[in-house]
C-alpha cells in the first residue's frame, strides 16, 4: 500500500468518531450538505446553500423548480443518509439495488423510473462513448457479475473507481445515471470501510476526462474524492473542539 492510502487510512479515526457520534453533534447534516451540492455541480445544476437549506428543512416551495430541487435533494438524502448509518451497509449491489436507487431518484411514477436508456448517446452533461441502448441489459448484469470478483480481490478504492468507470460507459438510464453511479461507488467504498469520495465542483472536469480515458485514471479522482471528506471532517472536528473550550 503506498504513502497515499497510508495517509488516507491514518486519517479516517477522525472521521469515523464523526460517524458515530451523536446526531447533535451535526457532522452527518454537514457531510451530507457537502455531498448533495457537489453531486449536483457535477450534473451541472447549481445551487446556491440557502436553497439546499430550504429544500432539505422541508419549507414551502416557491415555484416548480423549487419543487424539483427539494424532490431531488431530500430524495438523495435519505439514500446518503441510509448508507453512512449503516442502513445499507451490507446491501448486495445487484440489479434490484440499481433500480430501487434509480426509482428512488426518478419518483416511483416518473415515466423513465428504472427503465434502461434506449438511445445509443449518452444525454446530458456527459460526453461518452457508451455502450448501445438494446445491449445495456446484458453489459449491465455483466458487470454486477464481475463486481463481486473486484470487490473481493482489488483494494476497496480501486474497485470502487473500476466499478463506477464501467458504470458509466454503460451508462443505464437517460437520467440519473451519473448520481446513481457515484452512489453505487460509495456504496463499494462504505462497504470497504472507506468514507465517501465527494468529487469537488471545481475537479468536475478532471472526472470528465477521466471517464473518458480507462479505469486507472479514475482513482486519483476518487483518492482526492476521500481526501475532501477526510478534510471536511477534520476541519468539523477542529472547529467543535475550539467552541467547547469557548474561543
Amino acid at each position: 500500500m503506498n504513502l497515499t492510502y497510508l495517509e488516507i487510512d491514518h486519517q479516517r479515526a477522525v472521521y469515523n468518531m464523526l460517524i458515530e457520534a451523536p446526531p447533535e453533534l451535526e457532522f452527518v447534516d454537514a457531510l451530507l450538505f457537502l455531498w448533495l451540492y457537489h453531486d449536483h455541480a457535477i450534473e451541472g445544476i447549481a445551487l446556491d446553500p440557502e436553497s439546499i437549506r430550504r429544500a432539505l428543512s422541508n419549507r414551502p416551495t416557491r415555484n416548480y423548480r423549487d419543487r424539483q430541487i427539494k424532490q431531488s435533494l431530500n430524495q438523495q438524502r435519505e439514500i446518503a443518509m441510509s448508507m453512512l448509518d449503516g442502513r445499507r451497509k451490507d446491501d448486495i449491489i445487484n440489479l434490484d439495488w440499481i433500480f430501487e436507487i434509480h426509482m428512488i431518484l426518478s419518483g416511483i411514477d416518473a415515466e423513465n423510473s428504472g427503465r434502461f436508456r434506449k438511445r445509443d448517446t449518452t444525454p446530458g452533461v456527459y460526453n461518452l462513448k457508451c455502450v448501445k441502448g438494446s445491449t445495456v441489459s446484458y453489459h449491465l448484469q455483466k458487470l454486477i457479475d464481475s463486481s463481486k470478483e473486484i470487490i473481493k480481490n482489488e483494494h476497496p478504492i480501486h474497485a470502487a473507481a473500476k466499478i463506477h468507470w464501467e458504470f458509466m460507459r454503460i451508462f443505464p438510464f437517460d437520467e440519473h445515471s451519473g448520481f446513481v453511479g457515484r452512489l453505487l461507488m460509495n456504496q463499494v467504498l462504505i462497504q470497504g470501510g472507506y468514507p465517501p469520495a465527494i468529487f469537488h465542483a471545481m475537479d468536475r472536469q478532471h472526472y470528465f476526462d477521466a471517464l473518458e480515458t480507462k479505469p486507472a485514471d479514475l482513482i486519483p479522482v476518487v483518492l482526492e474524492g476521500i481526501k475532501s471528506t477526510l478534510s471536511a471532517a477534520q476541519l468539523f472536528h477542529e472547529n467543535a473542539q475550539q467552541a467547547a473550550s469557548g474561543y
